[in-house]
């Protein structure tokens, strides 16, 4: 990336630690311009305290003017952690079920909120919904989460696309499509 990235992983799990930091390596990689400042945890032994309104969240991003910060929370054993995230892939909540998927669409929202491309990611999801709502075209070719806001729904798709590459759905592989081209123009 050129520049430092505070990275702090106080109280996480080593395995789960390693799967986080392959994601954010992977978005680093294709994003380098990405405007990622610290990656910490937090929570229960955690590298900061708890994060108010997102105890129960894997992970959250916060976005400063040095640049954003990824958090992961360190509640729950790795077991739980990932017996959690699995049901949620699952269940069709999440695109990406593991901690890469979780770093992965974290990064999302690194990449996406720098670029503005959240608005139009749902232009995109409009756009294809032809025979139903857009919530449900959204819950359909992405995720239940993606479909809760713009903001979760270019972070699925990003995290999709990511995780998935080709296997990735056509919904999820057009959004990263307009993140990819937004960025462009932004990191030019």
């Amino acid at each position: 990336t050129g520049r430092d990235v505070q990275v702090d992983m106080a109280g996480a799990d080593l395995a789960i630690a390693a799967e986080y930091g392959e994601g954010v390596l992977r978005g680093l990689e294709r994003f380098p311009a990405a405007r990622l400042s610290s990656v910490h945890t937090y929570g229960p032994r955690g590298a900061r305290r708890d994060v108010p309104g997102f105890g129960d969240s894997y992970a959250v991003t916060s976005h400063g003017d040095r640049g954003d910060a990824i958090g992961f929370n360190t509640r729950g054993g790795p077991e739980g952690l990932r017996l959690s995230m699995r049901e949620a892939q699952e269940s069709g909540h999440l695109v990406a079920g593991t901690p890469m998927g979780a770093a992965l669409h974290e990064m999302g929202h690194v990449v996406a909120s720098q670029s503005n491309a959240e608005s139009g990611a749902f232009t995109i999801a409009s756009h294809a919904s032809s025979t139903q709502s857009v919530a449900s075209t959204i819950r359909s070719g992405v995720s239940g989460y993606a479909a809760t806001s713009r903001d979760e729904l270019a972070a699925e798709a990003f995290a999709d696309v990511m995780a998935n590459g080709a296997s990735a759905s056509s919904l999820s592989r057009q959004i990263m499509d307009h993140i990819q081209s937004a960025y462009d123009s932004v990191s030019g």
